[in-house]
């Protein structure tokens, strides 16, 4: 297997879908760097982080792993924009949870979630 299609299937295992609606959205579990990265960035300390700092890094943390849609129509960024399917595009993540936030609170909390899932299963290995 070449790293092109290790880097892919790693990548894929850490892929995860979640339903609203009609709607179906592919996210992606940020490894234990990616996560590290997005605190510094943004500032956070886990250990004392606040209720804002929480919502703001989830949304960060949507912006880079909100990785796919099927389901998705033009009128859930803009309602009178038609009823055409709307394409996944990194560019369109931050407009279509603009317009959604429901929908970006759902997904926020399931990308949290796998985090912390993801998170105990390496401290239950570590152990063994």
């Amino acid at each position: 297997m070449d790293l092109a299609e290790l880097k892919a299937r790693a990548q894929a295992a850490r892929q995860f879908d979640v339903a609203i609606g009609e709607c179906s959205f592919t996210l992606r579990a940020p490894t234990r760097l990616e996560l590290r990265q997005a605190l510094l960035r943004h500032d956070i300390d886990p250990r004392t982080q606040s209720a804002l700092q929480l919502a703001v890094l989830q949304r960060f943390l949507l912006h880079a792993f909100l990785v796919g849609w099927m389901g998705v129509r033009d009128s859930d960024v803009l309602p009178d924009a038609g009823n055409a399917p709307l394409g996944w595009s990194a560019d369109a993540v931050p407009l279509l949870l603009d317009a959604q936030p429901d929908w970006a609170d759902e997904l926020g909390s399931a990308l949290m979630t796998a985090v912390h899932d993801r998170a105990e299963r390496a401290q239950a290995e570590a152990k063994n």
